[in-house]
């Protein structure tokens, strides 16, 4: 077995032996919306939705939005095996029954941790 191969198993095993200290989110690109000439409507097209377990770990920094408003940020750590590759295309994390903006990522290979911008 490849030391890589060795690492991601325990991520892996890291995640489900964490429990409750996991919560469901749900990841969404919002896509292209579009004038349908056949319904008369606004669609939404190519939206990408994707249900995944992560940690949530809260930060006291303060993200500027270089507008005077300020929000506080959270960060939300996946598997890198739970989400699938196009994992840069999500704009939108909605956990806790709450949506928050994607603001960044970091992608190590083995997780991906996406801060968002708490309001």
């Amino acid at each position: 077995m490849s030391l890589r191969n060795f690492v991601k198993q325990n991520v892996a095993a890291a995640f489900d032996l964490i429990g409750d200290l996991k919560t469901e989110a749900t990841l969404t690109s919002e896509g292209a919306s579009g004038y349908n000439p056949l319904t008369s409507k606004v669609e939404v097209t190519n939206q990408k939705t994707v249900v995944a377990f992560g940690v949530i770990t809260a930060e006291d920094d303060i993200l500027s939005h270089g507008n005077d408003v300020n929000s506080d940020r959270m960060k939300v750590m996946f598997n890198r095996d739970d989400i699938p590759e196009d994992f840069s295309t999500f704009d939108t994390i909605t956990v806790q029954g709450r949506s928050h903006r994607v603001v960044h990522y970091k992608d190590d290979g083995y997780t991906v941790t996406y801060t968002v911008s708490v309001r």
